[in-house]
């Protein structure tokens, strides 16, 4: 099996949709004073806590730059180039071969000597320990690599994995680094500041990454990775030795578990890295279009759930308000019995009172009317009264019966007809020449 040439590798890396290009942070942050002052006094007895701030850090890039100058004097690794078309390679991965003086001079504990660590021990908040792993980072190997995110991990978990359009999430790179390594230098020199591993990483992937030379931070790293559900990195890390480092992690979460699909190790060439992460693409893809999937219909079956809801919160309110309505009529029904009640009580006491305050009808014979009435119903009605008596109390009468001259007229048996209620109430029946028997008609007004 052959492999692409570097012009294939950058077309498959840009031929791929750019996920997230994360700037890069790489301010130093500020130290205590005396920490630098025993930096620039004492470099041979310099602290592995030593950090780099923005005061110093150019004076420690001349020292890296000389340091990593007397290196390559000693020893220089083997370049290493992406395949050719004239040059065949194994399907598994293309290794890095190294010279007897590459492992002579990886192996020595004089290497780290003059060196500052990627990250101290003492750092006061993991922002400030990233922020001094790309300032150191960068005073050894320049700045041509993947923009490395500046903040917990956990944080850097929820950029790369939490986006709420699942398209758009991106997997996760984690670079561990170990400067006691072999291969510490050469991974980063010639696979992770490679241009078209750089440019894969930075377009499709958020990058983390941590320095394990320190036990202290390894400790670290591990206890976070355990409290992250991340058991399996964890063990993994445990286990690993150090001539196993550098290594580039590729974590995905899949059903809500993350975990590495892809580990690059030190002894990879650039073609292995890519083909790896472009593998890791693949698959990451493959859980994000499932997990797209997923979520339309998530999405469908809570839309459908919502609408059923809503149609039954429209019928218990249609029926809320019929109940209501229903108890209101009732309500209104009640009311208008008890006034009715009422109004008959006040009209049968007022009835009363009327007729308590007519004159005794007086018998048939002598000076006496006989008023004959003829009501609404059909029925009549006799009444005598005396022919000196004013005609009022025929009036009083009729609505002593229930017939108020509010509601209701009373016309004689003159021709034309005439409405009692109209004649002076004050005069006699005597007076108005009223015959000794007259009908009276009771009728209820328009």
């Amino acid at each position: 099996m052959a492999h692409s040439s570097d012009e294939d590798d950058e077309n498959a890396i840009s031929s791929r949709p750019p996920a997230y290009d994360l700037p890069t942070l790489n301010a130093p942050y500020r130290r205590k004073s005396s920490n630098l002052k025993r930096e620039r006094t004492n470099s041979e007895e310099n602290s592995s806590n030593g950090v780099v701030d923005k005061a110093t850090s150019s004076s420690y890039a001349a020292r890296v730059s000389k340091a990593s100058s007397s290196e390559a004097t000693g020893s220089k690794a083997k370049p290493i180039a992406l395949d050719s078309d004239e040059e065949e390679v194994s399907e598994d991965h293309q290794a890095v071969e190294y010279s007897d003086d590459d492992l002579h001079v990886e192996t020595s504990s004089s290497r780290n000597r003059d060196r500052l660590p990627l990250i101290p021990t003492d750092f006061y908040s993991i922002e400030e320990a990233l922020q001094n792993f790309v300032a150191v980072f960068e005073s050894r190997y320049g700045a041509n690599h993947p923009p490395f995110h500046i903040g917990p991990l956990q944080e850097a978990i929820s950029l790369a994995f939490d986006n709420p359009q699942v398209l758009e999430r991106s997997p996760m790179a984690v670079y561990l680094h170990h400067d006691d390594s072999v291969a510490s230098n050469i991974f980063v020199t010639q696979i992770l500041c490679n241009s078209n591993v750089s440019q894969l990483l930075k377009r499709q992937f958020v990058n983390w990454a941590w320095d394990m030379t320190q036990e202290e931070n390894r400790s670290k790293l591990i206890d976070w990775l355990a409290m992250l559900n991340m058991g399996d990195l964890a063990d993994m890390l445990r286990q690993n030795a150090t001539d196993r480092y550098p290594i580039l992690v590729v974590l995905t979460r899949d059903r809500g578990t993350i975990t590495p699909i892809v580990v690059c190790r030190g002894q990879d060439s650039p073609t292995t890295v890519i083909e790896n992460l472009m593998h890791a693409l693949d698959e990451y893809q493959r859980i994000k279009n499932r997990d797209n999937s997923d979520e339309r219909e998530r999405i469908e079956r809570e839309r459908v759930m919502q609408e059923q809801h809503d149609e039954y919160q429209r019928s218990l309110e249609a029926d809320r308000a019929k109940d209501e309505e229903r108890k209101r009529q009732q309500q209104l029904a009640i009311e208008e019995d008890a006034k009715r009640q009422r109004e008959i009580e006040e009209n049968e006491i007022r009835k009363a009172q009327l007729a308590s305050s007519l004159p005794d009808e007086p018998p048939e014979g002598g000076n006496v009317i006989t008023i004959r009435l003829r009501l609404p119903n059909g029925e009549f009605k006799i009444r005598r009264f005396k022919m000196e008596e004013p005609i009022r109390w025929l009036t009083t009468y009729a609505e002593s019966i229930g017939y108020s001259m509010e509601n209701y007229r009373l016309w004689n048996s003159a021709v034309p007809k005439e409405d009692v209620s109209t004649f002076d109430n004050s005069k006699s029946f005597a007076e108005l020449n009223w015959p000794r028997r007259e009908q009276i008609v009771v009728e209820e007004k328009l």
